[in-house]
């Protein structure tokens, strides 16, 4: 952690100038500077424990979260509900507030008892088609084109 914290203070290589006119060249207040080799690193460090406690699945990238799970019943449903007000308790503890107005549910399959969900007491929008990573969609359609262009 020495690393992290002169780099956070601006002392890493030596001297505080050199970091300060080499690597960014603006004086942060707080949080983790933008465009830095360890700025992901640590928000990755920061968020590791994000998914503590939570009993549904839950996938990570960069700031983005997606907690997803089968429902079959409305104990399913509490569960599921369990783990949202998991997950706005610890962005409370950690002062990283969730942007509820971009929290939505999407409910599939013909069984799907179609609960409603809350998030700091706002009922969460329900959509039927929501943007997922397009990083890992691109890169599979590229990869399924290269296949079947090459055979």
């Amino acid at each position: 952690m020495v690393c992290v914290e002169r780099f956070s203070t601006g002392s890493l290589h030596g001297s505080q100038t050199d970091v300060r006119e080499c690597v960014c060249r603006v004086n942060y207040l707080d949080g983790v500077s933008q465009g830095s080799v360890l700025g992901p690193l640590l928000f990755w460090i920061f968020i590791n424990d994000l998914d503590s406690g939570i009993v549904n699945w839950i996938l990570k990238f960069a700031d983005d979260t997606k907690i997803y799970s089968c429902l079959r019943d409305a104990k399913d449903c509490d569960m599921l509900q369990d783990d949202l007000d998991l997950l706005y308790a610890w962005s409370n503890e950690w002062q990283m507030q969730f942007n509820v107005d971009k929290c939505k549910v999407m409910h599939t399959g013909k069984k799907n008892p179609f609960y409603s969900y809350k998030m700091n007491g706002a009922k969460l929008e329900e959509v039927t088609v929501e943007k997922i990573w397009v990083y890992t969609s691109a890169t599979m359609l590229n990869l399924q084109f290269s296949v079947s262009k090459a055979i």
